[in-house]
């Protein structure tokens, strides 16, 4: 059995070295009869991690241990980084950490017993602290991070056997088996920056028949949010993406649909966008504005005010999907923005139909160009996609 242990970090190098360190020191000798692969996905940090990051990967890696380190270009968040991180992976069983974890020795065992015996277990996860998952909490822990070893210990040892079956997990430390992500695939990256993610992959193992749990006998030590505590806005994040949950949400009904609640994790998995013919319309001339519509610090409307004063949005549409927005609201922003140019705004197309996310891809190539959006992380994810795929067709 191959281990696959993806660990997402962005900046707080010191906090990553740490995590990654305890990580290895927490492998017991059962772990490590198996292969185990270590990925450490940088997320575009701007500190020394691009420097160390490789250095303290090639570090640890020794027999049975093969290291990775994946560096991104730019912060994609947290849907998108663990994407790249599992799709790259080679494991029978993959764990997805956050960099904000410390663990106690012994912690994985109980975890990939659990996953092993029990087929019917998707997204399973470990005690923690810091968590928003009331089963999951461990209750009194300790005043002092040097008094968590012995907790650990003892606490496990109380708690072993126990499965508590919950309706949602949070991502910062889970596991998994390849067998989930073959039928729901990863995470959505119209979450942007990441929250209410979880949920959202929390539900979607549901409809496709697994059950999610707290797995007794683990226990990890989360400091929490340390790498959301930098995104400027965080809170409004929790709440605009609050409320693209909670419309999809109102549409994810059983049964479960591979077409809408499959998430692709890599270019492969989309469908081919050669056969552009089948593609909706518009022509292959039009230029793509899509964005986190309701991000307050999208520059979306920049975009298109500069789209409308080069005379050009005649050749724009605009994609709004009626699974995470309101279309009506955003039309409403868009016709405000047009009543400031004397263009007529009767050519620009506004999108609001679902492309189903395995054919995304097709949709986005049937363009000839996205538009930039500023400090928009569903813009960026998009434009990376498309320019992933390009790269993939020229290496062939």
């Amino acid at each position: 059995m191959k281990i696959s242990l993806v660990m997402l970090c962005y900046n707080n190098w010191s906090v990553t070295h740490h995590a990654v360190l305890s990580l290895m020191s927490s492998l017991t000798s059962q772990t490590r009869r198996h292969d185990i692969e270590l990925l450490l996905v940088d997320n575009g940090s701007t500190d020394e991690t691009a420097v160390l990051g490789p250095e303290t990967v090639a570090s640890v890696s020794r027999p049975p241990i093969s290291g990775l380190y994946v560096r991104l270009p730019e912060n994609m968040g947290i849907p998108i980084g663990m994407n790249i991180g599992i799709g790259r992976c080679q494991g029978d069983i993959i764990a997805f950490l956050n960099n904000d974890l410390v663990f106690p020795y012994g912690w994985l065992d109980a975890m990939l017993e659990a996953l092993v015996r029990d087929r019917s277990l998707g997204l399973a996860v470990p005690y923690l602290t810091y968590t928003s998952i009331p089963e999951q909490g461990p209750g009194p822990i300790y005043s002092d991070l040097a008094e968590m070893p012995q907790f650990a210990r003892q606490f496990m040892e109380k708690t072993k056997g126990r499965t508590t079956i919950v309706p949602r997990v949070i991502t910062s430390c889970v596991l998994f088996r390849r067998d989930l992500l073959d039928r729901i695939g990863g995470l959505d990256f119209w979450f942007g920056l990441g929250s209410l993610e979880d949920n959202d992959w929390s539900l979607r193992s549901q409809l496709a028949g697994y059950r999610n749990a707290v797995i007794g006998g683990s226990f990890v030590h989360h400091i929490g949010s340390v790498t959301y505590h930098q995104l400027r806005e965080h809170e409004h994040i929790y709440g605009i993406n609050g409320a693209k949950f909670l419309r999809k949400v109102g549409k994810m009904r059983p049964p479960y649909s591979r077409q809408w609640h499959y998430i692709p994790l890599t270019i492969e998995d989309f469908t081919p966008p050669a056969a552009l013919e089948k593609a909706p319309e518009p022509s292959h001339n039009q230029t793509l504005l899509v964005a986190d519509w309701t991000y307050t610090l999208s520059g979306w409307r920049e975009t298109l005010a500069d789209l409308m004063s080069r005379n050009i949005a005649h050749h724009v549409s605009l994609y709004i999907p009626s699974l995470y927005f309101d279309p009506d609201e955003v039309s409403r922003s868009v016709r405000e923005i047009v009543r400031m140019y004397d263009t007529p705004a009767s050519g620009i197309q506004l999108l609001t139909h679902d492309v189903p996310p395995t054919d995304f891809l097709r949709f986005v190539m049937s363009f000839a160009t996205i538009a930039t959006v500023p400090e928009d992380p569903v813009n960026r994810t998009i434009r990376f996609l498309k320019q992933s795929y390009l790269d993939a067709k020229g290496a062939h």
